[in-house]
């Protein structure tokens, strides 16, 4: 028998969810409890042992195929396991403080089988039978494709299914602790770019491509181990963004949205003002930026919504309050989301972690529309319309106003010729 981990990128980050055991001989679900199996793990890292914990089952079911749904019978037994924002040894990676970057663990699955276990063929699993480790299947993560642009950037790109349709483009940018070289830990620390690949929020935008870069160093300047790195990957992100358009002509480049989490945020931030006309909007979360008065004019045709919490101590939420009173100065299309905390379903996390509430689409304007519907809805072709009605508005107004003047003035001699 062999078995494989199945994990799924939670809100706190990526963690095993499962575990899919491969008996070889088709088994009977009926025979099956939630105390059949032992479940122990070991997670290492940098070589030493982190932390360790005997996973809790929760249910148990077979199916005829390694991933497919619960039936009555089949070869493979499905351990689905208890897992919580906090639950023992239950996540993929680790934050490392010295380093302040999430890194990816190394995990030391024990399946063992606690009795012996008669399949429908009649062959007898005995007890303790070795369960040998055959990989990990990763929900969601699996469907990105690993990419290098011409410039050097790795990123990952999911593709929807071919359908004849020009789809939009979803640019996600990730947060400091993300940066480095695997090319995996971007779409798997948090939701940032598997959130728009789930079927909700595919039927959402139609379909959509994603991307998600990963920065080598750092997306803003900064002091890092007594060394001050002041990189700057925008030419590379808007080179990446114009060559996965080459590569898939069905990509609706009047639709292309970028957004990231703090660091990423700033890197939203960078990437628009250094092209504005080529994003349809933009969705900065608890972004570490500061605009300026000249910035802000600079995007006055671009939508924004920013997202922060009022308790996020990492980056102060008084920057995307400003952002927002500047922008909204010479932007009609901006919108700002302000949580007290960041809590969901029970579960309170860092007061940072703002961009938990935001890809779950919690977000929503005065109109009642939320974020992911909001940003689906916004397109280059609809901001190019919207500025000639502004144009034809404001020539319409100085017309008026020039009539005004002109049928003033007629009065005006009119009533002195009558006077004379």
């Amino acid at each position: 028998m062999n078995f494989k981990l199945y994990t799924r990128v939670l809100d706190g980050g990526e963690a095993v969810v499962r575990v899919i055991i491969d008996c070889g001989h088709e088994m009977n679900a009926a025979r099956l409890s939630n105390d059949l199996f032992n479940v122990q793990v070991k997670r290492y890292y940098q070589g030493k042992l982190l932390d360790e914990a005997n996973r809790v089952i929760t249910n148990v079911y077979t199916t005829t195929t390694e991933n497919g749904y619960p039936s009555h019978k089949g070869r493979y037994i499905h351990l689905s396991l208890l897992t919580h924002k906090d639950t023992k040894a239950a996540t993929t990676m680790i934050y490392d403080t010295d380093l302040m970057l999430t890194r990816f663990v190394d995990l030391a699955y024990d399946i063992r089988l606690n009795h012996d276990l008669i399949c429908e063929d009649g062959v007898i699993l005995h007890a303790r039978t070795p369960i040998s480790y055959a990989g990990l299947i990763a929900h969601h993560v699996d469907r990105f494709e690993d990419f290098e642009s011409s410039l050097g950037l790795k990123y990952r790109e999911f593709a929807p299914e071919f359908d004849g349709n020009k789809k939009p483009l979803v640019v996600w940018l990730h947060g400091m602790g993300e940066s480095g070289h695997d090319n995996r830990l971007q779409i798997s620390a948090n939701r940032g770019g598997v959130a728009f690949v789930t079927k909700e929020s595919q039927e959402i935008f139609g379909g959509c491509y994603v991307i998600a870069p990963q920065c080598p160093s750092f997306w803003m300047p900064i002091e890092y181990h007594e060394k001050k790195i002041n990189d700057d990957y925008t030419k590379q992100i808007l080179s990446l963004i114009d060559e996965v358009c080459v590569f898939h002509p069905d990509i609706d480049e009047d639709r292309i949205y970028i957004g990231g989490c703090s660091m990423g945020g700033y890197q939203t931030f960078k990437t628009v003002l250094a092209n504005p006309n080529r994003f349809a909007a933009a969705f900065p979360i608890c972004a570490a930026y500061q605009l300026s008065t000249k910035e802000a004019w600079r995007l006055k045709n671009l939508p924004i919504w920013l997202v922060h919490s009022l308790a996020d101590a990492t980056v102060s939420s008084e920057l995307s309050i400003k952002n927002y009173e500047l922008l909204k100065q010479v932007n009609t299309d901006v919108e700002l989301t302000l949580y007290p905390e960041v809590r969901y379903n029970g579960e309170l996390y860092n007061g940072h972690a703002s961009w938990v509430l935001a890809l779950r689409n919690l977000p929503v304007n005065e109109e009642g529309v939320h974020l992911f519907e909001w940003l689906s809805r916004k397109s280059q072709q609809m901001t190019l319309q919207t500025k000639e009605l502004k144009k034809k508005k404001r020539l319409y107004g100085l017309a008026c106003c020039t009539l005004a003047l002109c049928l003033g003035a007629i009065a005006i001699q009119t009533l002195n010729k009558k006077e004379n």
